[in-house]
């Protein structure tokens, strides 16, 4: 699993009752969202997933989905892989649909398989 090393404690959570190796995706400087070419970067033949956060719980902003879901479906379709996205929207989720309808993050994107 990937994710960015801001991520809440789900993930940490999964990692260790699951015995599953968490590859985090180091943040910039002033930057404090996952940069999703640095995501698709660390993704491998066993990754089982690519975890995005909607809301981050430090300042509210977004992650790129849309741009990590084209990054990965292309990653996908060179190396013959099916690794999808996870997306946790509980920060943004509800608000994200009324201030932003146009704003693609959800299952409307093909390789997002789970929300919470």
């Amino acid at each position: 699993m990937s994710r960015h090393s801001n991520k809440f404690s789900f993930s940490l959570k999964f990692a260790r009752y699951f015995e599953v190796d968490l590859k985090e995706v180091k943040l910039s400087e002033g930057y404090y969202v996952m940069d999703p070419v640095k995501a698709v970067e660390m993704v491998d033949e066993n990754t089982i997933c690519v975890a995005a956060i909607l809301g981050s719980t430090l300042t509210g902003e977004f992650e790129d989905v849309k741009l990590l879901n084209d990054l990965l479906t292309q990653k996908n379709k060179e190396k013959g892989w099916d690794t999808p996205i996870h997306v946790d929207a509980a920060s943004g989720g509800f608000i994200a649909p009324f201030l932003y309808p146009d704003l693609e993050w959800d299952f409307c994107l093909p390789l997002v398989k789970t929300l919470s």
